[in-house]
């Protein structure tokens, strides 16, 4: 590939990530105003800590399958090596899915803990342990690295677009419907699921589609 051809594949796919996050970033700010005017501060808090502390565990265990996909299956590509590709993506799905199982029963156990620290409303508490299971969607895995191995860096961005509505919609579905916090915390649960389970989908097709 040319030097030119790479530049302007960059160029283009920065260029998409970044609108996407600019623009559906203000439609965050927007959630979170709409909570604050609606529920009030505490409420929002009580909504992002829980987000925070499920990215903690995505965080702590993640093995950055999606940089591994993205490195070793270019080299895989260029050589041709079908078969190595296959047995690469193989492998990071199996960390992914070993390196989830382990967060997720870390966040469960120490859910009791994390609601009296934080003080969470003891419907959010019983919550919490399905809330944790939405690192599935939010963590970077295998799934990241395929769209962009094959250049379908839109299927990100869209994602995240997805995510940002969907919050937007529920928040103010739940205020019209005049909900609690604990409908915030679903709308937010809603949006990582929705917007994950596109990039999975899409993902399989892709998959799919180069025989993998």
């Amino acid at each position: 590939m040319l030097l030119s051809d790479i530049w302007r594949r960059f160029a283009k796919n920065s260029a998409m990530i970044l609108g996407s996050r600019v623009t559906f970033g203000v439609l965050n700010l927007a959630s979170n105003a709409v909570v604050i005017q609606v529920f009030g501060l505490v409420e929002l808090g009580v909504v992002l800590l829980l987000q925070a502390y499920t990215r903690l565990f995505s965080e702590i265990v993640k093995f950055q399958s999606w940089q591994a996909v993205l490195r070793f299956g270019a080299t895989a590509q260029e050589r041709g090596d079908h078969v190595g590709l296959c047995r690469l993506v193989g492998f990071t799905l199996a960390l992914d899915l070993v390196s989830f199982a382990i967060a997720i029963a870390a966040a469960v156990v120490l859910v009791p803990w994390a609601a009296d620290w934080f003080e969470w409303p003891d419907n959010v508490s019983s919550f919490a342990p399905f809330f944790v299971l939405s690192l599935i969607f939010i963590t970077h895995a295998t799934p990241n690295g395929v769209m962009r191995l094959f250049d379908r860096v839109d299927t990100l961005a869209i994602q995240y677009s997805l995510n940002s509505l969907v919050r937007f919609v529920g928040v103010c579905a739940v205020t019209v419907l005049g909900g609690d916090v604990i409908h915030v915390v679903l709308a937010w649960f809603a949006g990582s699921v929705l917007s994950g389970t596109y990039l999975f989908v899409v993902t399989a097709r892709e998959m799919g589609r180069q025989r993998l």
